[in-house]
């Protein structure tokens, strides 16, 4: 069986990847904050979750076309796709500290009202919204905000790569990949 992987590093591609994931995920934020809308609905989450998944299937299936040689195993892409969203993440932190710093100081703070806003439309106690936010506003800080990004975003790529992964793999079969080809 030939070795269809061609030379170079992984983290190369990876990076190119995440940068176009943070890239799509940034304008989406972009696009909701000029929206005011810091709760956004469920077919607006639904977008988001679309534009990750479709963004970090199309990594695994270039880097599986470009630079694997069209065969990658399912550990492979899961591994690649998690790394997407690893440097995915790392830019979105970048992102997120000029937009909290820079652009808009008081982010956070809208974020706490939209939160709070939400507790009282689903009709929740107002002691445990008090305690709630209290908690909240303590713990919600850039540093936690930016630790808590890139763990959540890192994980939820793996999870959406356990899923796309299914798709992109593609083994070679015992016979080589030239075999049937002629």
């Amino acid at each position: 069986m030939e070795n269809t992987e061609t030379k170079g590093s992984i983290l190369q591609p990876a990076m190119t990847y995440g940068l176009i994931l943070s890239l799509g995920i940034i304008l989406f934020s972009v696009v909701t904050y000029a929206m005011n809308n810091f709760n956004p609905s469920i077919p607006v989450q639904a977008l988001q979750w679309a534009i990750m998944i479709g963004l970090v299937y199309f990594g695994q299936y270039k880097y599986r076309n470009d630079s694997k040689g069209g065969f990658l195993t399912y550990g492979q892409s899961l591994g690649f796709g998690t790394l997407i969203g690893f440097f995915a993440s790392i830019v979105y932190s970048l992102f997120f500290i000029v937009m909290v710093k820079v652009v808009d100081t008081e982010y956070i703070q809208k974020m706490l009202q939209a939160m709070e806003q939400a507790m009282y439309e689903k009709d929740l106690p107002e002691d445990q919204i008090k305690m709630m936010m209290d908690m909240y506003s303590q713990k919600m800080t850039i540093g936690m905000l930016i630790v808590g990004s890139i763990f959540s975003l890192t994980f939820i790529t793996f999870v959406l790569s356990l899923i796309t992964s299914i798709f992109v793999k593609k083994s070679e079969t015992p016979f080589g990949k030239d075999e049937f080809n002629g």
